[in-house]
């Protein structure tokens, strides 16, 4: 409802939910400009973006891939969410509208998309150098299995360094590894026009 939709903009910081507040903080370690757009992609109902903006960034926008929720923010926050698949032409020609973004954030959302390289590939087209992504997702090394078959399945598992693989693949270098335990991967990256190797590849 949206009085839940409100209530729940402030971000739970222990358990399960508490990797959105993690990843959210690790915004104060960087020198983003908040100035310029911001893009969360899954933003669900909306509440991070809410977080973002009182964070004192000025121009948000989200992708979402389902209507019912796009629609929903677009009402209680106000917030400018395109409904569709991220990494899809149209979504991107949209977005291209209104960036380059200075930073991109996403919370669980990689593991479920079909193919990750497009999405990746189609940020990097969305942000110029210097500009940063925020991704929070589940680390496969420690992941249960009940996780990953019942609950809106996994269709990727991810570890550190496979994660830096494709984010070093289209430009990103890993700046912070926030990740809070065995669990969860949260990482900072920015585009660069080198990137280095941040984990240690064994």
């Amino acid at each position: 409802t949206s009085k839940q939709m409100l209530k729940d903009v402030d971000l739970p910081r222990g358990g399960v939910k508490g990797s959105r507040y993690s990843a959210f903080s690790l915004h104060e370690k960087i020198p983003v400009n908040k100035r310029k757009p911001f893009l969360e992609i899954g933003s669900g109902y909306g509440q991070v973006m809410k977080n973002f903006q009182n964070a004192g960034f000025q121009s948000l926008f989200g992708i979402e891939n389902s209507k019912h929720r796009a629609e929903l923010v677009r009402s209680v926050f106000g917030f400018n969410v395109f409904q569709g698949d991220f990494g899809s032409n149209d979504v991107e020609i949209q977005l291209k509208k209104h960036g380059p973004f200075g930073l991109i954030f996403s919370h669980h959302v990689l593991e479920h998309v079909y193919d990750p390289d497009k999405v990746i590939a189609s940020m990097s087209r969305l942000q110029e150098i210097g500009d940063y992504a925020i991704f929070a997702l589940p680390n496969v090394s420690g992941e249960h299995i009940n996780y990953v078959s019942l609950y809106l399945h996994h269709l990727h598992g991810f570890t550190k360094e496979s994660l830096e693989v494709l984010f070093n693949r289209y430009g990103y270098e890993i700046l912070i590894d926030g990740s809070p335990d065995a669990l969860n991967l949260i990482i900072v990256a920015q585009k660069v026009k080198n990137p280095k190797v941040f984990f240690s590849l064994k």
